[in-house]
């Protein structure tokens, strides 16, 4: 018997999103759905995961002991990061919008404010901002410099001091001659959403942050909010064919996509009052 089947996952994992994200104050009003798929990406992409970490100097990296609010902010970052905290505060308030961090996308590098007070939940701005490259298990201060985020010394300070960090980003051939982008190049380049290799310190280097597509959006996010829309429509496809043509007498099935309280997400059945996992790997 054909029973009728109603079910829109992508439809409902957008609510469940929305409504986390309008509870967390982040701005959507403006947001095509698209847009809120890229922009919950876009937020995990800013952030970073909680674990402690040991924190490595550069060699130009120095204390700016003649400022006692900076030097005090920094050693807040730095007890921070060793204890694993959350580091969101020291971020510009503009990780609540949908704005891409074009340093972060480009060459991977985090930047902090290191004002004394508060404001919204984050450290008042600065013209000097404290700038670190982020792996697994280290932290790595570059230097603290004022707000400008294509100087091309940020990527040059990192390769010298931490080759291994660039490495599978190395584009391995030959180059005869290279005349190096200026700051205005590189803005101008990261606005037209073009990625263009940098040459820093003897090697041709393309985006250690992952790049970025022509919005400017990053790789990462991008692929992230893709494979989430696929897993969602193969589940709904599954569902449809397990149901469809079921032995005995349903006449209407309606599907919901949920998430539970340790942010699981599952498929509830409405009119018959009954859960099922999803079908599909929905982990990332």
């Amino acid at each position: 018997m054909i029973t009728e089947i109603t079910i829109d996952f992508q439809e409902d994992w957008l609510a469940l999103i929305k409504s986390n994200l309008l509870l967390d104050k982040y701005t959507i009003d403006k947001l095509s759905n698209k847009q809120i798929c890229l922009f919950y990406f876009m937020i995990e992409h800013k952030k970073i995961n909680q674990v402690s970490r040991k924190v490595f100097y550069s060699k130009e990296f120095c204390y700016p002991f003649e400022d006692k609010d900076k030097l005090n902010a920094i050693k807040e970052i730095e007890e921070s990061i060793a204890n694993g905290d959350d580091l969101s505060v020291y971020q510009s308030k503009s990780v609540m919008e949908y704005k891409n961090d074009m340093l972060l996308n480009d060459w991977g590098i985090h930047h902090f404010h290191l004002g004394k007070n508060y404001s919204d939940c984050f450290v008042n701005r600065t013209g000097d901002l404290l700038y670190v490259f982020f792996d697994e298990i280290n932290a790595y201060f570059i230097d603290i410099k004022p707000h400008d985020f294509s100087n091309i010394d940020l990527l040059n300070i990192m390769t010298c001091n931490w080759s291994n960090l660039v490495n599978e980003n190395v584009i391995n051939r030959e180059v005869a001659e290279y005349e190096e982008l200026s700051k205005e190049d590189i803005m101008k380049l990261r606005k037209a959403g073009i990625m263009t290799p940098q040459y820093s310190n003897g090697k041709m280097i393309l985006s250690p942050g992952g790049g970025y597509a022509s919005d400017g959006t990053s790789w990462e996010v991008h692929d992230k909010c893709h494979r989430m829309l696929k897993i969602l429509g193969n589940n709904e496809s599954e569902i449809r064919k397990k149901f469809a043509n079921i032995p005995f007498k349903i006449s209407k099935l309606i599907f919901i996509l949920k998430v539970d309280n340790f942010g699981r997400y599952y498929v509830y059945e409405k009119n018959n009052d009954y859960r099922l996992e999803l079908i599909s790997d929905h982990n990332y």
